[in-house]
């Protein structure tokens, strides 16, 4: 019965044919030009072996909270600005007797316009 090889024996492996495909690789030379294309990402960069771009990180956009009606399926029906609940919880319960369909409200953050 032919044994199975251990995980670090498959490790050693995988590590050896790696090394092996990337001499071959150098040995063949590469057509292309060494900088990545204008539009390459970054898995493409590092692969040619360029550093990677740090992205700025994004300044958090500011947020407002509004009504939101929904009816049982979770589909938006109804937005109201923060201040008029009143006016969302009637909506709802307008198009409950309207439709025999439960409609409930919830507060949601969008963003500021």
């Amino acid at each position: 019965m032919p044994r199975h090889m251990s995980n670090k024996e498959r490790i050693e492996r995988l590590a050896a044919e790696a090394q092996a495909s990337a001499k071959e690789k150098k040995e063949k030379g590469s057509k292309k030009a060494d900088k990545p294309e204008k539009g390459a990402t970054p898995a493409a960069a590092e692969k040619t072996g360029e550093p990677r771009t740090r992205k700025s990180a994004r300044t958090p956009r500011a947020m407002k909270i509004v009504w939101k009606v929904f009816n049982a399926t979770g589909k938006e029906v109804g937005v109201f600005p923060y201040p008029n609940r009143a006016e969302a919880d009637a909506h709802a319960a307008t198009l409950a007797a309207k439709n025999g369909v439960h409609h409930f409200v919830e507060a949601a953050k969008v963003p500021m316009e």
